[in-house]
C-alpha cells in the first residue's frame, strides 16, 4: 500500500485528527493514527481527536504519519512499530461522555448554517468554570469550528464537537 495524502481542501478533517499524534510518546500506540470501520482517532494522552467519515477510505489499523503541514497530512498504513508490535490501541469511546452531561454550552450559528466565533476559550472557561483546558489543545481542537462543548464535572474531560468530528480535552490539574 502506498502513501495516502489529504489535503485542508479534500479532507480537513484528518489535519484535525492527526493534531493530537504525539509522534515522541512513550506507548508506541499513541504515536499513530488509528482508524476503525467507523472513526479515525488519535490521543495523545491528554487529548483525544475523532473523525466520523460518511465513507471509509481507509482500512482499519495504525498509519503513521510521514509529512504533516497545516495543509497536508501524509500517511502510510504499518503492522508493526521500530520493535517490531504494536498493542491494542487505547478505549477511546469511554473518554467522552454521550449520554449524560453536566453543562453544556452551545455557540450560536447564523442564517448560513456557519458557526460564528462566539466559542472561544475565554467565554467556553468561564462556562465551565471548575474545567480548565490548555489553550493550545483547545485552540486544535477548535479548529474546525466546533458548535458544542460539555462536561461531566470537575475531573472530567471538556468534550468539543461539530458535525462528524469530536474531542476530549482532560483538565488542566
Amino acid at each position: 500500500m502506498g502513501y495516502l495524502t489529504f489535503t485542508k481542501s479534500t479532507c480537513k478533517e484528518m489535519l484535525f485528527v492527526a493534531k493530537a499524534v504525539d509522534k515522541k510518546h512513550s506507548k508506541s500506540e499513541l504515536r499513530y493514527v488509528y482508524v476503525t470501520e467507523e472513526e479515525v482517532v488519535a490521543t495523545d494522552g491528554h487529548r483525544l481527536h475523532v473523525y466520523t467519515p460518511e465513507v471509509s477510505v481507509m482500512e482499519p489499523g495504525y498509519y503513521e504519519i510521514i509529512k504533516q503541514t497545516k495543509t497536508t497530512l501524509q500517511l502510510i498504513k504499518v503492522t508493526s512499530d521500530a520493535y517490531g508490535k504494536l498493542g491494542e490501541y487505547p478505549d477511546f469511546k469511554c473518554m467522552i461522555p454521550e449520554a449524560s452531561y453536566i453543562r453544556e454550552f452551545i455557540t450560536k450559528r447564523n442564517s448560513g448554517e456557519e458557526i460564528e466565533v462566539v466559542g472561544k476559550y475565554a467565554e467556553v472557561i468561564r462556562a465551565f468554570t471548575d474545567n480548565t483546558v490548555d489553550w493550545d489543545y483547545f485552540n486544535d481542537a477548535n479548529c474546525l469550528g466546533m458548535y458544542g462543548y460539555r462536561y461531566n464535572g470537575e475531573d472530567s474531560p471538556l468534550v468539543l464537537y461539530g458535525e462528524n468530528i469530536k474531542a476530549a480535552l482532560s483538565p488542566l490539574k
